[in-house]
């Protein structure tokens, strides 16, 4: 089976899991918690490593975890290292992230600028989002000085680019395609 199929079936299940027991908010959490464990090293090359037991990670799982997340996600995450997916968890935890901003009506934005704005700046093009987009944005801000002023925008997979080197871009690419 593909890897992307099995990705979405097990966040599929844990969503409808969380779901069915009304404990959403509460797995979105410990999915935030186990998704920061991929930034530790040491922790991808034990999940990912044949060589150690199914056993023996699991009970690694439930030392590290069992008290920090709830008995759903611990269940879960506990079936997912016996069928000895493990190498998916990261893609489950991601599509499962999608499924909960899909049916809570928030959409992801980027917002690229050549220099820091204010934090009023920022609230102000949230509000403005939300009422366009119709949906809770969550806002993430990023600078990159090369595009000189103005911004980019990017929203789930839509992008506006209002910035000046895109102009500037715009206006050679002009020039070099008339003659004058």
């Amino acid at each position: 089976m593909n890897e992307s199929k099995i990705s979405v079936r097990y966040a599929k299940a844990l969503f409808l899991s969380s779901l069915e027991e009304k404990s959403l908010d509460v797995v979105f959490k410990d999915v935030g918690l186990l998704n920061e464990a991929f930034i530790v090293p040491g922790f991808v090359e034990m999940l990912m490593s044949p060589v150690i037991k199914t056993s023996e990670k699991k009970k690694l799982m439930e030392t590290v975890y069992e008290k920090n997340i709830s008995p759903l996600s611990m269940k879960f995450l506990n079936l997912v290292v016996s069928n000895n997916r493990e190498t998916y968890l990261e893609g489950i935890l991601r599509n499962f992230v999608g499924l909960y901003r899909k049916h809570k009506g928030i959409k992801k934005a980027e917002l690229i600028v050549s220099s820091e704005v204010s934090d009023d700046y920022k609230e102000k093009f949230l509000n403005l989002l939300g009422k366009v987009f119709d949906a809770k944005i969550e806002l993430n801000s990023k600078i990159n000085p090369d595009i000189i002023g103005g911004f980019i925008l990017k929203v789930d997979d839509e992008q506006f680019d209002a910035s000046v080197s895109s102009a500037l871009s715009g206006i050679k690419k002009n020039l070099l395609e008339k003659s004058y």
